[in-house]
């Protein structure tokens, strides 16, 4: 349950806001519910506090390349 476990990750970004694994998993909830542009600030955030984290540039990548194709050209 998508929602359940957001409520979770959001308690667990309370007691630590910078925690990679938390705000990548929070930026995967924001691509599967749709807030793409929100799910894109947040790995961009993460990826500059954090640029050795791999899990969070592949999910930025494959996000920017998603958000290329949909859009007009």
């Amino acid at each position: 349950d998508l929602a359940a476990a957001e409520r979770h990750l959001r308690r667990a970004e309370r007691l630590d806001a910078d925690h990679p694994e938390v705000q990548d998993n929070l930026a995967v909830i924001e691509i599967n519910t749709g807030r793409l542009q929100e799910a894109r600030q947040r790995l961009e955030r993460l990826l500059h506090n954090h640029p050795e984290f791999a899990p969070a540039q592949r999910h930025y990548d494959a996000l920017r390349r998603h958000l290329d194709g949909a859009s007009p050209r």
